[in-house]
């Protein structure tokens, strides 16, 4: 049973950056990235730090099992120390200590010669690695005194620190610190010099309660991993079930940037969320994706190593489909991420492939059933089970009535364009076609893949809101477009200009204005989306 291996002790923080940095305190890989926090909380960790406050206790893991770890934490490579006695590894203070390393660690890095140190930008563990903070030594000249947590700020990208601004990078390091107070000359004052050196000695000398703990199996730590992070920043249920699951020759996490690689990147889907491959994996070990059972699922994971990959292919398979039949080219423009969940468990659960004529038809109408009649809209376990219902039925050749309850039944035009929308992603699948000529391969379909930023606005005096208004860059930039929509409504246009207005829906022999021509593209493309929804089987409701 676990157990404490001595009573708690204080250790000063630079010593513990110092052992992370030096491999003696190691993270494992059950842990969750170290990049969850917001600069705001870390900015408050390090006034914690500078005015004295507490910030928690640092629990490790005393152990002799061999457990995989993290090789990057706070931006820097970190080597396994050599030692008899097992591994002190991190069960809570990730964040913590991540967010320490990364602002105060180079610093440490020169001060302990640590000349083998690599610093490396890794995405899976320090996204923030490039943020630059900084501690303002020039308080505010008025009658309210400056607050200390205002002191430490993040520059933004590409920012320079002013002359009284203590890059927090050198905080640890005395040598650097007055190699700095020197550079910067008389632009500092004596109170501000001695602040600089007040400054390192709180970091540096700032104790942390620190408590050791051993416990008998893999099992137990990963229990009271659990225990642990139930509170603060609360953990995904992937994190959680990663960590549950992780077993000595088996790392969920591994698994799925393994598949994640071979998988999803070769066809364009490697950005699905983790929680979503999660719930494939519950539905298919019988366990019901929108209300998971975090232990469990990770004992099935654990027991059955096949679960992970079986997951992964329905995924892919969904997804090639999803993308073949509607032209939905990636998670960001898929109008609801249940969508693709309940397509990959039906796949994955009956076994069958879906090459077949009408099941295609079947499975492409599905799709566009959910969408325009919003039915994810307000997920739960009941909405998906009826969708899932009339999806099978669907393939099989019956009717889609499981799922009727759910539906929106009267679509109507979009009003307010906002690619977050799933009915704005529809309006912006209508444009794709339009331009693709039905093409569900073509260029603009392509273009959407990457979501928003596929989006230009043709009139930039316009409403944005307006998603006529708004054009699916498939080619060179949005110039183009509006250098051919003012030649046109000053009649000078030129015929490869009408050609490229012709492609997004305004036809050559439209004349007027700006907003006339936008207008005429306007009804061009809602008459096509109206006669897609109703041949999918709604009724167009007109807009007012």
């Amino acid at each position: 049973m676990p157990f404490y291996e001595r009573q708690p002790y204080i250790s000063p923080l630079h010593q513990i950056v110092a052992e992370v940095l030096r491999g003696e305190i190691l993270i494992p890989r059950f842990q969750r990235p170290g990049t969850e926090w917001e600069p705001p909380q870390r900015g408050d960790l390090l006034d914690s730090l500078y005015r004295g406050f507490p910030i928690g206790t640092i629990l490790l893991w005393s152990t002799t099992i061999q457990i995989n770890t993290k090789d990057v934490v706070g931006g820097f490579r970190i080597r396994k120390a050599s030692s008899r006695d097992g591994q002190r590894l991190l069960l809570d203070g990730h964040q913590r200590l991540s967010t320490l390393i990364q602002i105060l660690g180079p610093g440490l890095v020169q001060d302990l010669q640590l000349a083998n140190m690599v610093s490396v930008a890794d995405d899976t563990d320090m996204a923030n690695q490039t943020e630059l903070w900084v501690f303002e030594l020039n308080l505010t000249k008025s009658d309210t005194p400056t607050k200390s947590r205002d002191r430490f700020v993040l520059l933004k990208p590409g920012q320079s620190p002013t002359p009284t601004q203590l890059p927090l990078s050198h905080a640890l390091n005395r040598t650097a610190l007055n190699r700095w107070v020197r550079e910067q000359g008389k632009n500092l004052t004596e109170p501000q010099v001695t602040e600089v050196d007040a400054l390192r000695d709180r970091l540096r000398e700032y104790n942390i309660p620190v408590a050791v703990l051993a416990v008998d199996s893999l099992e137990d730590a990963t229990e009271s991993f659990k225990r642990i992070n139930s509170s603060g920043v609360p953990m995904t249920d992937f994190n959680m079930v990663a960590a549950l699951a992780y077993r000595a020759g088996f790392d969920p996490q591994e698994l799925f940037e393994q598949h994640r690689s071979e998988l999803l990147e070769p066809i364009g889907w490697q950005d699905i969320p983790d929680m979503d491959l999660l719930r494939v994996c519950a539905a298919l070990a019988q366990q019901h994706p929108a209300k998971m059972d975090v232990d469990k699922l990770a004992q099935q994971l654990a027991e059955h190593d096949g679960l992970i990959p079986r997951a992964f292919q329905a995924m892919a398979a969904a997804a090639e489909l999803v993308e073949d039949l509607c032209g939905m080219t990636g998670p960001e423009v898929l109008p609801y991420s249940w969508q693709l969940i309940t397509l990959a468990v039906c796949l994955g659960s009956d076994g069958e492939g879906r090459s077949d004529t009408k099941a295609r038809e079947a499975i492409r109408r599905w799709l566009w059933l959910t969408t325009y009649g919003e039915v994810f809209a307000g997920v739960n376990s009941a909405i998906y089970d009826r969708s899932l219902k009339a999806l099978r039925d669907m393939i099989k050749g019956d009717s889609w009535q499981a799922m009727e309850r759910d539906f929106t039944t009267r679509v109507r035009p979009v009003l307010k364009f906002d690619f977050r929308a799933a009915r704005s992603k529809a309006v912006a699948l209508a444009m794709a076609r339009h331009e693709d000529g039905g093409n569900p391969f073509g260029t603009a379909h392509e273009a959407l893949a990457v979501g928003a930023e596929a989006i230009g606005v043709l009139q930039p005096s316009g409403r944005r809101s307006d998603w006529w208004n708004r054009v699916i860059l498939t080619a060179g930039s949005v110039n183009s477009y509006r250098t051919a929509l003012k030649n046109r409504a000053a009649g000078i246009s030129q015929p490869a200009e009408d050609k490229l207005l012709a492609k997004i829906g305004v036809e050559c022999e439209r004349q007027g204005t700006i907003a006339d021509l936008l207008t005429a593209r306007r009804e061009a493309i809602e008459a096509e989306e109206r006669q897609f929804v109703m041949d999918v089987g709604f009724k167009w409701a007109d807009a007012g």
